[in-house]
């Protein structure tokens, strides 16, 4: 796939990143993802210290979530529409302890972990809204491809522990999620570019492809947008460099004496 965009007469050759890295491996300070293919191979990722059970998201939730006064309203909202007594939860709680017993219920009723297509989107959907019951912020979204059946299921958590690291403001969360989805969603379905050459106008012959500068090619430049992503202004740049050093090098070659 090979695409082309023009500045001040030169010509900036776009293509696709075949070895992209995957941002929420190779990259620091991203948040919490979990990620379900729902391909044939259908499969849950977890990315960032996302959590990988319900143990793990119980643990994230403040211990004011599980005090006496909070109780009652928990059980409305999580337990009883699963078809389980307030006696049931009891005696299970008392047996092996409250977190161990929310986890184990949620397990049997839900799957330990996202497995399905289906079942795996009541899993992100229940564990968003424990997150969010805890006052956690997230985004439980879907991420598709372009093939018929290429989609992934994404939760992405403003964990504290992320929150703390990045120092992002509360009114921004929402948008730094949506644009880490973005971001895996560009990884994920190939939306990777790179600027392979630049080069310049050819004086002689405007048709014809001119000299290939130094300065221009560039990687690892995530979404099909190429001005949001960067890519435009990392290619402006280097024309704007190559076209001011050309003129101070005119400037500083003695003059032809005759």
């Amino acid at each position: 796939m090979k695409e082309h965009e023009t500045y001040k007469g030169y010509k900036i050759e776009i293509k696709q990143d075949q070895y992209a890295e995957n941002p929420f491996e190779a990259w620091d300070f991203e948040p919490p993802l979990i990620a379900f293919y729902g391909g044939r191979h259908s499969e849950a990722s977890y990315y960032q210290d996302a959590p990988e059970s319900w143990w793990d998201i119980l643990r994230m939730l403040p211990p004011a979530f599980f005090n006496r006064k909070n109780r009652m309203a928990f059980l409305r909202e999580f337990i009883l529409p699963l078809g389980l007594s307030l006696r049931d939860f009891a005696e299970e709680r008392q047996r092996i302890g409250e977190v161990d017993a929310i986890a184990t219920l949620l397990g049997e009723y839900l799957g330990e972990k996202p497995q399905g297509w289906r079942a795996a989107s009541e899993w992100l959907e229940m564990a968003e809204s424990l997150l969010k019951w805890g006052g956690i912020e997230c985004l439980n979204t879907q991420s598709n491809g372009y093939s018929q059946g290429d989609s992934t299921l994404l939760l992405v958590i403003a964990s504290p522990k992320w929150l703390e690291q990045t120092g992002i403001k509360a009114e921004h969360v929402a948008e730094s999620l949506q644009a880490s989805a973005d971001l895996y969603g560009a990884w994920v379905w190939g939306d990777v570019y790179g600027i392979s050459a630049i080069y310049a106008p050819n004086e002689e012959d405007e048709d014809a492809q001119g000299e290939k500068i130094s300065e221009g090619s560039c990687w690892g430049f995530y979404g099909r947008d190429h001005e949001k992503s960067g890519l435009m202004e990392h290619a402006r740049s280097a024309i704007d460099w190559h076209l001011e050093n050309k003129a101070q090098t005119a400037l500083n070659e003695p003059a032809c004496l005759i």
